[in-house]
């Protein structure tokens, strides 16, 4: 069992499984390249979603984010050249952490609504409060309201 495998077959289901769903959908197109981060223009907003867990820190500090927004203007060159704002959305610690900003860059560790699994709680990793986050983004001025749903046990 190695937990970045897993990680990967259950992401792998999952986006086939949305992909199947809404495949008559005409105003729903899902990404189902194999590539760890995503990249996604909204008006004049850049969001880039990541796992965020496989990423080299910069600085020699853990700060992933700093790599992933190194990573940005590179790996979405011509998807950069139209934005006005930028943000980074990583859930790999599965609980709401920092917001940070690294050269314009909105970078965000998000919330979960998942339960703990055997390799969460076998790290150690629970007690995070269980929620959905919801970002509201206008396409002129970026983002206007972050919405918290709260899931009960």
């Amino acid at each position: 069992y190695i937990a970045s495998n897993h990680d990967e077959v259950t992401t792998y289901g999952i986006v086939n499984t949305i992909g199947a769903w809404f495949r008559q959908d005409p105003r729903v197109d899902v990404d189902k390249s194999p590539i760890s981060r995503k990249y996604f223009l909204f008006g004049k907003t850049l969001v880039c979603y990541a796992h965020g867990n496989t990423e080299k820190p910069l600085d020699g500090t853990k700060n992933k984010l700093s790599k992933m927004a190194a990573l940005m203007p590179v790996e979405a060159k011509q998807l950069w050249a139209q934005a006005d704002y930028a943000e980074i959305h990583a859930a790999h610690f599965h609980s709401e952490r920092s917001t940070d900003e690294v050269n314009g860059i909105i970078t965000r560790r998000i919330s979960s609504p998942t339960a703990a699994d055997t390799w969460t709680f076998k790290s150690g990793y629970i007690g995070a409060v269980r929620k959905a986050q919801t970002f509201l983004y206008d396409k002129e001025i970026g983002l206007l309201q972050i919405i918290n749903t709260p899931v009960r046990r």
